[in-house]
């Protein structure tokens, strides 16, 4: 038992120490390595998630028969959006693809997830809401899952830290 709490203190006093070495001198090695420990920060899990699930639609659409071509004509252009539906479709697609990029790679999260929140919440309007709320059990294909997704994404990109420390102050 005393040895593996010796080991777990020693890997812990290496990783602080590296982290040390790693922000303090920048040589190009250790920068990749402080580049790649900002990249993997709080909200990775939730942008590793959020870009699966973009990339996964995508994609989808992409590599199966013919499926984007065919939203934008058998579903946008027969809701209105004709002569455009296919144009609105594979720029649905690729901008999912692209911001999901950045969500994996730190960068321009305000921007992608604005993109995103437009996306959802006109697929919600366009698709969801006439389905009701649930996606499955209470019903078929509604928002709720758009909601939560939506929900994700503020909270990517509200500073919540800055609120509450703007509340705090304002409190004293």
């Amino acid at each position: 038992m005393c040895e593996k709490y010796h080991m777990n203190c020693c890997i812990v006093s290496l990783i602080k120490l590296f982290a040390d070495r790693t922000f303090k001198t920048k040589t190009n090695h250790q920068y990749k390595i402080a580049t790649t420990l900002k990249t993997l920060n709080n909200t990775f899990i939730l942008r590793f998630g959020l870009a699966t699930i973009f990339l996964s639609h995508s994609l989808h659409g992409i590599f199966t028969e013919n499926d984007v071509n065919n939203f934008g004509n058998l579903f946008l252009n027969q809701i209105g959006f004709a002569p455009f539906g296919v144009f609105i479709a594979w720029s649905i697609v690729i901008s999912q693809i692209i911001t999901s990029v950045f969500l994996l790679l730190d960068k321009y999260i305000k921007i992608a997830s604005v993109i995103n929140i437009v996306i959802l919440i006109a697929g919600i309007i366009t698709v969801h809401y006439n389905e009701g709320w649930f996606v499955v059990g209470g019903g078929r294909n509604g928002m709720e899952f758009s909601f939560f997704l939506i929900c994700v994404l503020l909270s990517l990109i509200i500073p919540f830290e800055k609120l509450k420390a703007t509340n705090e102050h304002s409190t004293q």
